[in-house]
């Protein structure tokens, strides 16, 4: 996946079939778009319907030629799906985060739009972190920090973990 420095790459006008294909191919792949690709995120469609939320995008200028409305919905990739939303339930985590969390550890991709909505520790928080992966998108992870960052989400993680005396 590229990062916002390819920008410059996204194909122009009168651009070719194939300079558009592989261009999205290369930034996001095509693979993506499959029942075998859409099938391990299939969990995760099932909460942004149920729980997280998911972008609205608008494409008014489209509009007259969408045939397919509903497309950027999460339950369009949920086979046989009809749960409602709950729209309290992220709310509740958040203020449960700001108030009473505790052990926590955070890690967003610096050029994720949907960190935009990222949780926050508050003054109830403790022994909680937050980390931004430099240059990461949506799929940063610990192993995308600095060194000295892992070390220390390692170090608490194994503290976390160690056994308490009784």
């Amino acid at each position: 996946m590229r990062s916002q420095a390819a920008c410059p790459d996204v194909p122009v006008a009168p651009a070719s079939t194939d300079a558009i294909y592989a261009f999205i191919d290369a930034t996001v792949g095509w693979g993506a778009y499959t029942d075998q690709g859409a099938e391990l995120y299939i969990p995760y469609f099932h909460q942004a319907a149920t729980q997280l939320g998911y972008p609205s995008l608008r494409f008014t200028h489209l509009r007259k030629a969408g045939r397919y409305r509903k497309l950027y919905d999460p339950r369009s990739f949920v086979p046989g799906f009809g749960v409602r939303a709950d729209r309290g339930a992220m709310a509740d985590v958040d203020h449960w985060i700001r108030h009473r969390g505790s052990e926590l550890v955070f890690v967003y991709g610096e050029n994720d739009p949907w960190s935009v909505e990222r949780f926050e520790l508050g003054r109830g928080s403790r022994d909680s972190s937050v980390y931004v992966a430099a240059g990461s998108n949506h799929a940063a992870s610990v192993a995308r920090l600095t060194l000295d960052e892992q070390a220390a989400v390692t170090a608490t993680l194994q503290r976390w973990a160690a056994p308490r005396p009784q």
